[in-house]
């Protein structure tokens, strides 16, 4: 398997985190996405694969990504396991946790846990061969020329969403945005898909991660993101991704898992 990062330009910053491309065959295990605060544009530039959306229930849906399909990912209570029979190449971008909404203006409440075409939500990005002849730069492009389409917004969300999902304070966040209780959780739910405290708890648990994939102890990574005790974070861990810590914490896990930038190289900017 191997695994490439990019990184955006600083104009496209505020709204992408990076971009991943992976390439695997049959053979490969996959990281599993789980329950997250952002939204996911993801090119099949290689043969079909098959995505399997695990609910919280444990309720499994198969989905059958095409060649040169698009789609959108933006779990928030499911977790998605990716597998194929032949040969596999992703490119994915990740976005920030209130760009989707900012860019395309569609409330991502209305399309959280489902595997969605992007062509069939009326967004049509670059095709999968000139991405395959160009690289993933292109998409830089593709990204500019929606910003600069998007609707102009009187309220700014991306920044003060941002800082909510680093760790500020609800209270600190209000203030930020400075309107009415019930205009800011309608709105947060376009944005995010969930609420501000649902939201909260799934951020905390992603910092968690990426603390203990950096090498950072158990113990010190639950304090540091503000945990009360270990079993409040193994309560997290299960509602999460259905493992205790002693299973999703293990060599292969930590390996595989997307929140370990030890598993990319970073390519380039785009």
């Amino acid at each position: 398997m191997l695994c490439r990062r990019y990184r955006p330009q600083p104009d496209l910053a505020p709204w992408l985190a990076h971009c991943w491309e992976w390439s695997f065959n049959k053979n490969d295990i996959l990281p599993e996405i789980f329950p997250g605060t952002g939204a996911e544009i993801l090119f099949n530039l290689g043969d079909n694969f098959s995505i399997t959306s695990i609910s919280q229930y444990g309720l499994p849906q198969n989905f059958l990504v095409n060649q040169g399909a698009v789609i959108l990912l933006s779990p928030r209570y499911s977790r998605l396991i990716f597998s194929t029979c032949k040969q596999g190449h992703i490119l994915s971008l990740r976005l920030r946790s209130a760009a989707w909404f900012e860019i395309f203006n569609i409330p991502l409440d209305l399309l959280c846990d489902q595997v969605l075409h992007l062509d069939e939500l009326g967004v049509f990005p670059t095709k999968a061969e000139i991405i395959l002849k160009q690289g993933a730069p292109i998409l830089s492009h593709w990204i500019r020329q929606e910003l600069t389409n998007r609707s102009r917004r009187n309220i700014n969300f991306l920044q003060p969403i941002e800082k909510l999902y680093r760790g500020i304070p609800y209270s600190e966040f209000r203030q930020l945005l400075d309107i009415n209780t019930r205009t800011l959780q309608r709105r947060l739910r376009c944005y995010l898909g969930v609420d501000a405290r649902y939201f909260q708890r799934t951020a905390r648990f992603q910092r968690t991660l990426h603390r203990l994939s950096s090498g950072t102890l158990l113990f010190d990574a639950m304090l540091e993101e503000g945990y009360y005790d270990q079993s409040h974070f193994i309560k997290d861990c299960q509602f999460f991704t259905q493992r205790s810590p002693t299973n999703l914490l293990t060599q292969e896990q930590i390996i595989i898992n997307y929140y370990n930038h030890e598993i990319d190289t970073f390519v380039s900017f785009f």
